[in-house]
């Protein structure tokens, strides 16, 4: 979770770096300037660009969950969680273990991703964060999706990263 933390926080700041500019890359292009004055002119780039940002990066946010979730599998297929469910830990207390670290994992990615589009942007704190955790729901969707497969057929669990892969 920490490297990721660190990714998302990083990627955040270099993208909250580049919003500013991103109005600027039309230059001197008429057509360009002219879609862009009817998404919304020069705010209506930067929007539209920091929501791409957050997508893409909710978008990787569901590749840690899926993951995460597959690290249960990974453990009974490698058996390494035979020593930890032959003693009183059980299964279920087990598995929320991993869940735990998946979902809220991905949370705080997420959380941390706003943070740093707020420290490299520097401006609009709040509706920044709420575009990263409003990916959540999605994010949280395909992860249950991974949880829902490798529950019901622990041989299929893979099958959750093209769940993730097909996310638009």
């Amino acid at each position: 979770v920490l490297g990721w933390s660190i990714g998302f926080f990083l990627a955040g700041v270099v993208y909250g770096g580049l919003t500013d500019s991103v109005a600027d890359l039309v230059g001197d292009n008429d057509k360009a300037r002219e879609i862009f004055e009817r998404m919304g002119g020069r705010s209506g780039i930067t929007d539209a660009f920091l929501a791409s940002m957050t997508g893409m990066l909710g978008l990787v946010a569901a590749l840690y969950v899926v993951a995460s979730v597959l690290r249960l599998h990974g453990e009974e297929t490698s058996m390494r969680a035979e020593p930890v469910l032959a003693n009183a830990v059980g299964r279920l207390r087990w598995a929320a273990g991993h869940l735990l670290i998946a979902f809220g994992g991905a949370a705080l990615i997420m959380l941390l991703a706003g943070l740093g589009f707020v420290a490299g942007y520097g401006k609009e704190a709040g509706p920044i964060l709420a575009a990263c955790l409003v990916q959540l729901a999605a994010v949280w969707v395909i992860g249950g999706l991974a949880v829902l497969l490798y529950g019901l057929a622990p041989r299929l669990a893979p099958l959750a990263w093209g769940v993730a892969g097909a996310s638009p």
